[in-house]
């Protein structure tokens, strides 16, 4: 078997802005977790220049031409670039709206900024799998985070049920 750096380096390059937004969520989580006692806010400012950051990535994998990626496990086309855009859009728009909420949480504040950027990661991957079990992989990341965002605010009990 021989190894083809050009291929390796096309296949990762494809899913760039998914590395990125899970690397940089990843790193949320760890930062809000040291800084408890922080105002949440620096989480969300932090979040929204991810974001951005993944907008200007997604945007630089868009201009390579159509394909498929991992042996046609993840497509790339302009309407997996175009709903990924409308995805991260969204999102966006959550963490902007949601900075006065989690302030008022007591424990946790940051972490919820890293788990929308994980569910994130599973949208996106979801938009571009092309088998099943990539589709259910990226599900279910997408899916486990949202579970833990439906539970997040423990005072209030509606949320503690879920």
């Amino acid at each position: 078997m021989n190894f083809d750096f050009a291929t390796f380096y096309a296949d990762w390059a494809v899913i760039l802005p998914e590395c990125f937004l899970f690397v940089w969520g990843a790193f949320i989580v760890a930062w809000a977790t040291g800084k408890r006692d922080e105002n949440p806010g620096g989480s969300g400012v932090f979040a929204i220049a991810t974001l951005i950051g993944v907008l200007i990535t997604a945007a630089w994998v868009a201009i390579t031409p159509d394909g498929s990626a991992f042996g046609n496990t993840f497509v790339f086309d302009r309407m997996a670039d175009v709903f990924k855009e409308i995805v991260l859009g969204t999102v966006m728009l959550t963490v902007i709206s949601s900075i006065g909420t989690v302030g008022r949480f007591r424990a946790h504040r940051g972490e919820y900024y890293g788990l929308l950027l994980m569910s994130t990661v599973g949208m996106m991957l979801m938009i571009s799998a092309t088998e099943l079990l990539t589709l259910y992989v990226s599900l279910e990341l997408s899916t486990i985070v949202l579970y833990a965002l439906a539970a997040y605010d423990k005072t209030n009990r509606k949320s503690a049920e879920a």
